[in-house]
């Protein structure tokens, strides 16, 4: 198929119409998504989307486990950067990288803090940028704008890069989803649990929870180095086995979060049910 005009590409997503971008985005250039984006941008300037007392307790948790408080971030899909500046505000020694595919006009205060904006010359898994070292990779409402080759290429990035803990949040279900006809630019068929599959091999589950009301797909994993002091966890291994019971948890937010309708009390790996409580051998 030719790649699309110049009409096509300005056109793409009128009236909520994303079944063109489904349909030619394997014809589509990296400039092209970016036209895109800043085509998108203009049209549907509201683009926030994350849980704050989620990452707040996420981070919380990480900077207990790492005896620090300041941590190294790195967010794929930040915007303008408000949740850098609302984690900030909290946190005030972060070291926040934004990766976006095109420019932002950061937040005013964010001046303030320690961080910048890195735009993509080319996908993130080609282009190079550097996020060694990272305490911490963060992406909310962004994994699901790629197709599901992409997105493994992505969790491949990851795993070579090793930041050493993931906070997502992906608007799918656990068993995958079709976007036709909808009117967003999801392309992820995959559900939550390949993607619990895709990243096993690096990282352990904290927390993996599915909004099912919602399609909200939230994931903190952690390395498995630290899984040995967790108090909060889903074994990777059938042999091992967690304690029932949710007040055994020592993380507040746990509790908060298990007592909104619609929020499940168990996790799920490897078809185990299980519930929070403190690891035990067999």
């Amino acid at each position: 198929m030719p790649r699309p005009s110049k009409e096509e590409l300005d056109t793409a997503g009128w009236n909520d119409d994303f079944d063109w971008l489904r349909a030619n985005y394997r014809n589509l250039t990296f400039n092209d998504l970016k036209r895109l984006s800043e085509i998108w941008l203009k049209r549907y300037p509201v683009q926030r989307y994350y849980d704050r007392e989620f990452v707040v307790s996420c981070f919380r948790r990480i900077m207990s486990e790492l005896h620090k408080d300041s941590l190294r971030v790195v967010e794929l899909g930040g915007y303008n950067g408000e949740l850098a500046l609302e984690m900030s505000e909290v946190f005030p020694r972060l070291d926040w990288l934004n990766i976006e595919i095109i420019q932002h006009e950061p937040l005013a205060g964010l001046d303030r803090y320690k961080y910048r904006e890195y735009v993509l010359l080319q996908q993130i898994w080609d282009d190079g940028v550097d996020i060694s070292g990272r305490d911490v990779f963060v992406s909310f409402d962004t994994l699901e704008h790629f197709p599901n080759d992409e997105f493994e290429k992505i969790v491949l990035y990851l795993s070579m890069n090793r930041p050493r803990f993931l906070i997502l949040k992906i608007p799918i279900l656990d068993q995958g989803q079709r976007w036709s006809g909808k009117s967003d630019s999801h392309l992820l068929t995959m559900g939550s649990r390949r993607v619990r599959e895709l990243l096993s091999s690096s990282y352990e589950i904290l927390i993996d929870d599915q909004r099912r009301s919602s399609a909200d797909f939230l994931l903190f994993t952690l390395p498995r180095k630290i899984l040995e002091q967790a108090v909060c966890l889903v074994p990777s291994s059938a042999r091992s086995r967690l304690v029932t019971g949710i007040r055994s948890c020592r993380w507040p937010y746990l509790e908060k979060m298990l007592s909104i309708p619609g929020w499940h009390s168990f996790w799920r790996l490897n078809e185990e049910k299980v519930t929070c409580g403190k690891p035990a051998t067999m």
